[in-house]
């Protein structure tokens, strides 16, 4: 409801009602939004709601995607585009389920196309097609792959490691970059659901004969000596302090002794 201004009030009375009709338009505006008093239709209240939960679902799907997912091996390998020899060459092998399976961890030196591109071409079709070289296929794979996650600071700890087909590959270190086998590592620490992928710039050739990694060292213990010296006191003066000399030679258990003593006050 707006209150008129009389005419007759001065300027200070106008204030308080200008003031006032605010004051009464503000609560109009108030009761109008509440129903005036009325109980909210149900309907209304459903239509907020659903809206409210939309809204929020709408939030956390755009946190969702915003968020990388960690997935397999395999699903992270197959996503990246720079893997898909290797993944026709796992289907081959049969080894997709074994890096698909979530319940182990593995580290994979994952060779890019390029690295398989500069490979022995002949020989790598053999592989693909021959059945009798599907052991060699398999062999060549999972020298490829170490049991358990070594992320990229955890390798500095090691200088051999033993691959999943028994042979040895060995870790170096050369101009800052680490080298598994001939193969430099040019990417680390891709996080998977089952483990860790790190990216080699060349295919691994296993050696001919299986063995055993060397363990890292432990590391040193530190031992403490401690030295412990017996002080020796001198004592001069007056009052009952004296100097005492004492010399003691002789054999067979005789000895001569001798002793001085000064000062005053005691002696």
């Amino acid at each position: 409801m707006i209150f008129p201004i009389p005419l007759h009030l001065n300027i200070n009375d106008m204030k308080i009602s200008y003031q006032l009709t605010l004051t009464a338009f503000g609560a109009a505006l108030f009761l109008a939004s509440c129903g005036g008093g009325k109980k909210e239709d149900p309907n209304a209240a459903k239509l907020r709601e659903d809206s409210l939960m939309a809204a929020e679902k709408a939030r956390q799907d755009s946190i969702a995607a915003a968020t990388p997912k960690v997935v397999s091996i395999v699903e992270t390998a197959t996503a990246d585009g720079r893997f898909s020899t290797l993944i026709e060459l796992l289907t081959t092998a049969g080894l997709v389920e074994t890096l698909s399976d979530t319940t182990k961890t593995f580290t994979v030196f994952a060779p890019t196309n390029d690295a398989f591109a500069a490979f022995d071409q002949k020989r790598l079709e053999a592989l693909r097609t021959d059945e009798k070289k599907r052991q060699e296929l398999t062999d060549l794979l999972t020298y490829h792959v170490v049991s358990g996650t070594l992320m990229a600071a955890d390798l500095g700890n090691y200088n051999e490691l033993d691959a999943l087909d028994e042979k040895v590959i060995k870790l170096t270190r050369k101009d800052g970059a680490t080298m598994a086998a001939s193969a430099t590592i040019t990417q680390t620490d891709i996080a998977c659901a089952n483990g860790v992928i790190h990216v080699v710039d060349k295919v691994m050739t296993p050696p001919a004969k299986k063995g055993k990694a060397t363990p890292p060292a432990a590391p040193a213990q530190t031992t403490t000596t401690t030295t412990t010296t017996t002080p020796t006191s001198t004592s001069t003066g007056r009052g009952g302090n004296q100097d005492v000399t004492t010399t003691s030679t002789g054999r067979g258990g005789n000895q001569n002794t001798t002793t001085t003593s000064g000062g005053r006050g005691g002696n």
